[in-house]
């Protein structure tokens, strides 16, 4: 996954990382998501903001982490996952059930499907599901696919 992100700084040169999550901060996240009927983070993805970067944010990219975090220079409040998932509460929509938005790029969203154990990278526009993904390593390596063509 380092290697991943590595690649992921030189093609997004704006691409803004956080300080690492707490263990204490993704049980809570996970049980915060879980009482509004939503997936928890898939370990992979709690490793990553545990290991890497709490989330990730630049003007095309976005990976929501537990907090959310003040960017003044932009004047922009970037949201935790929770926050992120919020709309999801009263919309009822069917792709949702047992899943929850980890991230955004311009064209996509990217969930966790908890019942199917995979990451679907969803049309934005459309919120139509086109892949799937096992791992989120696999899900970085497609985000790096876009930005490298």
């Amino acid at each position: 996954m380092e290697k991943s992100l590595q690649t992921l700084k030189k093609i997004i040169h704006n691409l803004e990382f956080f300080a690492r999550a707490k263990v204490s901060q993704i049980d809570f996240t996970n049980a915060m998501l879980k009482n509004d009927k939503f997936s928890p983070m898939p370990d992979d993805y709690a490793m990553f903001l545990r290991e890497e970067s709490n989330g990730i944010v630049s003007g095309i990219l976005e990976f929501f982490g537990t907090e959310k975090v003040n960017r003044s220079d932009y004047n922009y409040n970037f949201p935790s996952i929770i926050e992120a998932n919020e709309i999801f509460k009263t919309t009822n929509n069917p792709l949702m059930e047992n899943s929850v938005l980890l991230g955004y790029n311009l064209l996509y969203a990217i969930i966790w499907n908890e019942s199917e154990k995979v990451y679907k990278i969803i049309h934005r526009n459309f919120f139509t599901p086109f892949k799937t993904f096992n791992k989120f390593n696999d899900v970085l390596q497609f985000v790096i696919s876009k930005y490298e063509a």
